[in-house]
């Protein structure tokens, strides 16, 4: 029976007669408030000072009164993706030098896959006798 909750010789459960202390809150937010504004007047007047120039000395052209230029988008996107893609195809269809002095040239790339397909990849492996085993 000394279960049961309103047993006398148990402590009595006790609960905090106020859960919030209004008065630090209040304190708390009039701080915060005076912070705030404290800090915004200091970084005014910062800026204001570091916006002067100082007597005979030009303004930085960086820092004039004018509006910052757009962005420079494309005007035609598939226009310049057509022009790209025949500049690429008059690359790969056609011969020309790309080191003449070092012997390194381009040719049409029909013209090398057909030559690939007659020679094959080139290997470091010597080449199998004909008619023999590797």
């Amino acid at each position: 029976m000394a279960e049961h909750p309103h047993d006398p010789g148990l402590p009595r459960a006790t609960h905090p007669e106020s859960d919030v202390n209004v008065g630090r809150i209040v304190w708390f937010a009039v701080a915060l408030t005076i912070i705030t504004v404290l800090i915004g007047l200091a970084a005014h007047v910062s800026l204001s000072l570091a916006d002067r120039t100082p007597r005979g000395k030009p303004r930085s052209p960086l820092a004039q009164d004018r509006p910052a230029p757009g962005p420079r988008l494309q005007a035609s996107p598939p226009a310049d993706m057509a022009a790209f893609r025949a500049h690429e195809d008059a690359i790969l269809s056609s011969a020309g030098w790309i080191d003449e002095s070092a012997g390194i040239a381009r040719i049409p790339i029909e013209v090398a896959k057909k030559r690939l397909l007659e020679k094959g990849l080139p290997s470091d492996a010597p080449a199998p006798a004909p008619g023999g085993t590797p």
